[in-house]
């Protein structure tokens, strides 16, 4: 089994013109370790995380004086294969944590 698989944060921000911070907790938000904590401008954002493990990831938007929080987890899944590669492998699968601000009004 890989000791790391790649797991795509989703955000759904105007590229380049704002930032999103978020923290990757290892298990639940609050209660688990940090597992990583950044910020980015951009939409697609790809970390190395370890496999089969549910991590919960805390996005901040931030919109004048107000601060919007999308909490959602995701579990990057492997499963072993003896055929269908040229040698035995690990499909990797579930790879995506939406993290994208809904069409709500925020006041």
């Amino acid at each position: 089994m890989p000791e790391l698989v790649d797991l795509k944060l989703v955000f759904n921000m105007k590229k380049y013109k704002e930032k999103v911070e978020f923290i990757v907790f290892s298990g639940y938000a609050f209660t688990s370790a940090v597992w990583m904590e950044g910020n980015t401008d951009v939409n697609e954002l790809w970390i190395q995380v370890k496999p089969n493990q549910k991590y919960t990831v805390v996005a901040e938007y931030f919109d004048g004086d107000k601060t919007i929080y999308v909490i959602n987890d995701a579990l990057v899944k492997t499963k072993f294969f003896k055929t269908g590669c040229d040698k035995p492998c690990h499909y990797v699968y579930e790879v995506s944590c939406d993290l994208k601000l809904g069409e709500h009004k925020y006041k």
